[in-house]
């Protein structure tokens, strides 16, 4: 039965191993796509604001998929306070894809106007380079800890110590949030990796000694100590 125990430690840490590193590649899957995505927008947004407004097409291609970067920038694609064209007030939480691309349109198509377009599509554009900015350091951040194997096998068991949460969010019982939270809390985080550690060192018992062995050389230890 050494042998079987053996084996399942193997496995059972080659699995976590294999979870973390498929997390992080998946991760960096999406973030590629996101980039990918931004990147676009960014190309498509030159080439209407190039055509000074008359490239519909263009523009019915940013407007198309204008939500879907607006919710892809989060937080990074408001404003905290705005102040529109000689106005003497300002707009709080402003969304930046949504709420400038229309008025770049309309700037565009009224007479005397050009310069208030220049301005709003160079706000859409500094948004867009910020929210790229942000990309490319998560996917630096990933691509480092994918080159270390020991925090793949830490987030497999991330990953496992999830599953019952993100069950209780399938089901409805817990909020999505609540997960999130949980997930990104400091006592999330020790338990993660007294658990790594824990299963480290009980792998590397089972498989170089064997716990029959362990324990008869813990009992031999304990009765010359007494």
């Amino acid at each position: 039965m050494t042998w079987i125990s053996r084996l399942s430690a193997v496995l059972i840490i080659a699995a976590l191993f294999g979870v973390g590193l498929w997390q992080f590649r998946r991760r960096l899957r999406e973030l590629a796509e996101m980039l990918s995505f931004t990147e676009d927008f960014g190309a498509h947004l030159k080439t209407y604001v190039d055509s000074h407004g008359r490239d519909g097409e263009a523009y019915n291609w940013l407007t198309h998929r204008s939500t879907r970067m607006q919710l892809q920038m989060g937080s990074g694609g408001v404003l905290a306070k705005y102040k529109p064209p000689f106005a003497n007030y300002f707009i709080s939480n402003i969304a930046v894809i949504t709420n400038f691309l229309p008025d770049l349109r309309q700037s565009f198509e009224t007479e005397f106007l050009d310069r208030i377009a220049y301005q709003k599509a160079q706000k859409i554009q500094d948004a867009l380079l910020r929210h790229h900015g942000v990309l490319s350091d998560r996917r630096e951040y990933l691509q480092s800890q994918l080159r270390k194997p020991l925090n793949s096998f830490r987030e497999g068991v991330r990953t496992v110590l999830e599953i019952p949460l993100q069950i209780l969010s399938s089901l409805g019982a817990v909020p999505a949030r609540w997960v999130a939270s949980i997930g990104s809390s400091t006592l999330f985080n020790m338990l993660v990796g007294i658990a790594s550690v824990v299963t480290i060192i009980s792998g590397v018992v089972a498989t170089v000694i064997g716990w029959h062995d362990f324990w008869q050389i813990v009992h031999r230890s304990l009765h010359k100590g007494s």
